[in-house]
């Protein structure tokens, strides 16, 4: 009997033994998972703060940037540009089918509840341009009248063009090609970029034998080089960058849109509108624009004519130039542009130059005086004395 009890009372003890043991276990076990639970949510954590303490530090050092700046810096600091959105044109594949191209238009984008538009123009009867809100809402719109349009009219969205830029100063010693600049100057300066920079074009100024690039780059290319002080490195060396809007008039007749293979127009003065050579003209007071002069001429405009033809701020033709193809342009900020574009000599024998020359000369004879003032021996103590 005692036997019996005894044995009882040992396996009443190894289950509350392994009753325990599996309790302790499940425990241990729950707080491990609880405690991965916590070693990932203050991970999420530090990731978060983290990603504060940066946001801080970039509103602190532009907040001691605002700081450090002048009246004059703020007032003189270059605004961004709105990032330009693409146009959708629409036009009637054919313009005798009788087909109302602006009622059905107006038509369908009143039923079509989630095109947003900006500004609607309806240029003829065969032609209408759409402008949106942002690119987005562009491109929803292309793919929507293409699916109600297409039998009928062609949809095409505006091509924006990309900002051209020239690098000068560049001495191709080791005569590298366009591919390999194009991977010199991608590597050197855009390596962070998804996006790289093309070049387009090279030539050799027969002067100098210095090699210019004409580059096409991205908007953000195109900030981060007005940011670096319009210089990027092309092999070892750090050239200088300009904006190359490639809109100089033809030497010979002074138009836009051409050049010498492809004109047919008498020869023109492009500084007093005369059929003479531009570079033998000396008629100081008789400035004329060729291109104004037309423009009142032709369409009966009030333009002032009293200028050369490549006056960037002066010559009304050539300012509407500029804006159309600025427009047409994904710029960031404002193009730096030239006040005469192109590489014509036009103010040669004209009062610009003598003026240039008087204040040449002016400033060489304030130097020639001092140095005459400078090279006067001082009398020494000995010379007092005598």
């Amino acid at each position: 009997m005692i036997n019996e009890i005894r044995e009882m009372v040992l396996n009443e003890l190894e289950e509350d033994n392994t009753s325990s043991a599996s309790q302790q276990d499940e425990d241990e076990a729950k707080d491990i998972h609880n405690l991965k639970k916590e070693n990932k949510l203050l991970k999420l954590l530090n990731i978060e703060l983290q990603d504060k303490n940066s946001l801080l530090k970039e509103h602190l050092n532009h907040v001691k940037q605002v700081k450090n700046k002048s009246f004059s810096q703020v007032l003189t600091d270059e605004i961004p540009k709105q990032k330009r959105i693409p146009k959708i044109i629409i036009k009637n594949k054919n313009r005798d089918d009788g087909n109302d191209l602006k009622r059905n238009v107006t038509h369908y984008l009143n039923k079509e509840k989630s095109i947003q538009t900006k500004k609607v123009i309806f240029k003829n009867d065969s032609e209408v341009i759409i402008s949106c809100m942002n690119e987005a809402s562009a491109i929803d719109t292309e793919k929507s009248l293409t699916k109600k349009l297409s039998n009928t009219c062609t949809i095409e969205k505006e091509e924006v063009k990309k900002p051209r830029l020239k690098v000068v100063g560049f001495d191709n010693y080791e005569q590298m090609d366009i591919k390999t600049i194009e991977e010199d100057i991608n590597t050197r300066n855009f390596k962070k970029f998804e996006s790289k920079c093309t070049v387009v074009h090279t030539y050799v100024n027969k002067k100098t034998k210095v090699q210019s690039v004409i580059l096409e780059v991205t908007a953000e290319i195109y900030k981060h080089i007005r940011e670096s002080k319009n210089r990027i490195f092309v092999g070892y060396q750090n050239c200088r960058v300009y904006d190359d809007l490639n809109l100089q008039p033809y030497f010979n007749c002074g138009r836009f849109g051409h050049n010498g293979n492809k004109c047919f127009n008498e020869k023109v003065c492009l500084k007093c509108a005369g059929s003479h050579n531009s570079v033998y003209c000396n008629r100081i007071n008789e400035m004329c624009c060729v291109n104004c002069l037309y423009g009142n001429n032709t369409y009966k405009i009030q333009y002032d004519t009293k200028h050369v033809t490549n006056d960037s701020q002066h010559c009304q033709v050539l300012i509407n130039r500029i804006n159309k193809y600025i427009a047409i342009t994904d710029y960031p900020l404002t193009p730096v542009i030239q006040r005469y574009i192109g590489k014509i000599d036009i103010y040669k024998n004209t009062g610009a130059e003598s003026t240039n020359a008087r204040q040449k000369s002016q400033s060489m004879t304030s130097l020639s005086l001092r140095s005459s003032i400078l090279s006067i021996p001082r009398k020494t103590d000995d010379a007092k004395k005598r």
